[in-house]
């Protein structure tokens, strides 16, 4: 791997805060940022993001001018488990399923508890 290649490395959190008008935990400041960053600037670590390049980190935290600066290499998004991939243009268009049966006719001698008569 080369240096300019972006790759998602680094584990990202949201930063979270009490409110206590609302006596729970809140969103900090809409940032996400790694474990060690979240907890130098004062605020609790949250749930789990996802993964970001650590090109796209400032201070800890992800920052939207470094993020266009290092855009994703067409190779690590299609290396990027976490993204879905999209199917290749030769593939098929996807099949409807399969039909059901029809209901049983409710005109048949026996009743929905009972089996039906077995021909031999």
């Amino acid at each position: 791997m080369n240096e300019t290649e972006v790759v998602n490395d680094t584990p990202v959190f949201y930063s979270l805060r009490y409110d206590h008008r609302q006596g729970e935990m809140v969103p900090a400041d809409y940032r996400l940022g790694t474990r060690d960053a979240i907890r130098r600037s004062g605020y609790s670590v949250g749930e789990w993001v996802g993964n970001a390049p650590h090109q796209w980190l400032k201070d800890g935290f992800v920052d939207l001018e470094l993020s266009i600066e290092n855009p994703y290499s067409h190779r690590a998004m299609a290396n990027n488990p976490s993204r879905p991939s999209a199917p290749p243009p030769s593939a098929p268009p996807p099949q409807p399923p399969p039909s059901r049966p029809p209901p049983p006719d409710p005109s048949l001698p026996f009743k929905k508890s009972e089996d039906p008569p077995v021909r031999r």
